[in-house]
C-alpha cells in the first residue's frame, strides 16, 4: 500500500484514518525487525494476494466483535485503516509485542507485507480514475525522543509516511489539536476530534497515522426520480419510513448470488475498480448471517457472484461514530499490550511502553449518485508511569437490515464494513 503522508488523489470521497501514540518504556526482549512474520499459508500467495487476505481476515474479526458489542445499532468502521496503523506499529515493536501484533493481524513474512503494500500502494494509486480515493501515512513521535533510523527508513520507504516531531511533554493538548487538524484534511472534513480530549498526555511519545479517502458515482446510478418513500422492515412487524431508491434492470447485469439464507448483490462504481457489496439476509436472520460470516465465507460469496438481470431497491441512508475500540482489540488478543509493549525497534530510548487507548471513528453516505466514506483509527501508546445462462429478471430488496462493504475490486481489499439496520438520512 503506497501510503502517503501527503494526500492522493483518485476521484471516490472516502477516508480511513490511523492513530498511534506511543509512550516509552523499557522492552524486555529485543527482536531484529528483519524478523517481524513468521511463515505462514498466506506467504504461498502472491504479496498482494497474501496482504489483502491478511487485512480482511482481520477486518472481520474486528466487524464480528464491534457489533457483538451492539447488535442492534448501526455500524461503519475500515478494519483495513486499523490493519495498516497497527501493521505500521508492528514495524517498531519486539519480542513478545511483535509477536501477538503478528498474530492478531496474521502477518505475512517481512518481505511478503512489504512487497504487497507496495503493489497495494500502486493499485490504489490510479491517476486517471473517475473516482476520489487518497491514502496517507504520518507518524508524530515526541520531539526530544530518537526514532531508530531502521524503522524510519521502513516508514519513509514502504509507508511512504512523514516524520513530523511534536511536544507531547509540555503541549500535548495543542499537539491533539495539531494531528486532529491533519485527519480532518486527509478525510475532507468527515472525521472530526477523532481524538478526544483526555487521550494524549506528557507521556504520549508517538501517534502513528494512516487515512484513506474515497468518494466515487455509481457505474449506473439510481434515478432519483424513482426514488420513494418506503417501509424499511426493522423486523417483523416493527417498520419505518424510508426513502428506497430504485434501480431497474435494463440490460445492465449485475453480479450476483443467491446464498444458503442471504443474496449478495455487487454494484460497481464508475471505473470498475471499487464496488460495493451488499449482503441480505432473509428479514430476521441477520444473527445468523453474521455468526458465519468471516474470510472462508466471504471468499465462497465472492466465487459465487455471476452476472445477472436484477431490479434494485436500495435506501439512501447516511452512517456516522464511532470510540474506543480498546475492548474490542483486547478480545482478539492485544489485552497485554495495553499493559506493556516492547517498541524497542522505534525508539532507543530505554523506557516502558503502553498502547493506551485505540480510537476509530468512521462516516458513509450513500445516495443515487454514489457513496462517500471515511474513517480514522487512534492508537495512543504512553510511557508508563512506572459465465451464467440467461436467468429470470432477480428482485433485490434492501428493505430489512444488510451488511455491506466497498472493496477494491482486483486486489479483492475490503476498504469499509458495516451493518445498516436503521436508514437516517
Amino acid at each position: 500500500m503506497k501510503f502517503e503522508a501527503r494526500r492522493m488523489m483518485i476521484p471516490l470521497k472516502s477516508m480511513i484514518v490511523g492513530m498511534f501514540c506511543l509512550g516509552a518504556a523499557q522492552t524486555a526482549v529485543a527482536c531484529a525487525l528483519g524478523n517481524l512474520g513468521e511463515s505462514s499459508p498466506t506467504e504461498q500467495a502472491k504479496p498482494l494476494d497474501a496482504v489483502a487476505a491478511a487485512s480482511n481476515a482481520f477486518g472481520f474479526n474486528l466487524y464480528q466483535k464491534l457489533v457483538g458489542e451492539k447488535p442492534e445499532e448501526n455500524q461503519f468502521m475500515s478494519g483495513f485503516s486499523v490493519f495498516a496503523a497497527l501493521a505500521m506499529t508492528a514495524e517498531g515493536a519486539s519480542g513478545t509485542t511483535l509477536d501477538i501484533l503478528k498474530n492478531t493481524l496474521a502477518l505475512p513474512e517481512r518481505e511478503v507485507l512489504h512487497a504487497g503494500l507496495s503493489e497495494l500502494g500502486a493499485a490504489l494509486s490510479r491517476g486517471d480514475a473517475p473516482y476520489a480515493l487518497a491514502v496517507a501515512n504520518a507518524i508524530w513521535p515526541e520531539k526530544s525522543f530518537h526514532l531508530k533510523p531502521e524503522f524510519l527508513s521502513v516508514i519513509r520507504k514502504v509507508y511512504h509516511g512523514e516524520s513530523l516531531p511534536l511536544n507531547f511533554k509540555s503541549d500535548y493538548e495543542n499537539s491533539r489539536k495539531t494531528i486532529n487538524a491533519w485527519v480532518e484534511k486527509q478525510t475532507n472534513q468527515r472525521i472530526k476530534n477523532l481524538l478526544p480530549e483526555g487521550s494524549l498526555t506528557e507521556l504520549t511519545r508517538m501517534v502513528l497515522t494512516n487515512a484513506i479517502y474515497f468518494k466515487g458515482k455509481w457505474k449506473f446510478e439510481f434515478d432519483k426520480k424513482l426514488t420513494q418513500s418506503q417501509p424499511f422492515w426493522l423486523s417483523k412487524g416493527n417498520k419505518v419510513e424510508a426513502p428506497l431508491m430504485y434501480l431497474p434492470y435494463k440490460k445492465q447485469k449485475l453480479k450476483y448470488a443467491q446464498m444458503d439464507g442471504f443474496e449478495a448483490l455487487s454494484l460497481p462504481y464508475q471505473g470498475d475498480d471499487l464496488s460495493m457489496i451488499v449482503l441480505l439476509p432473509e428479514l430476521d436472520k441477520m444473527a445468523d448471517l453474521e455468526k458465519k460470516l468471516d474470510a472462508a465465507q466471504w471468499s465462497l460469496i465472492s466465487m459465487q457472484l455471476h452476472p445477472a438481470p436484477v431490479n434494485v431497491w436500495l435506501p439512501k441512508f447516511k452512517i456516522e461514530g464511532g470510540g474506543s475500540i480498546k475492548p474490542a482489540l483486547s478480545s482478539l488478543g492485544m489485552a497485554s499490550l495495553f499493559e506493556s509493549a516492547d517498541f524497542s525497534n522505534m525508539f532507543s530510548d530505554p523506557v516502558e511502553f503502553k498502547i493506551s487507548d485505540v480510537f476509530h471513528k468512521a462516516f458513509v453516505e450513500v445516495n443515487e449518485e454514489g457513496t462517500e466514506a471515511a474513517a480514522a483509527t487512534a492508537v495512543v501508546v504512553a510511557e508508563k508511569s512506572a459465465a451464467m445462462q440467461e436467468d429470470p429478471i432477480r428482485n433485490f430488496r434492501a428493505d430489512h437490515p444488510f451488511i455491506f462493504m466497498i472493496q477494491h475490486n482486483a486486489s479483492k481489499s475490503i476498504l469499509f464494513m458495516g451493518k445498516m439496520v436503521k436508514p437516517a438520512i
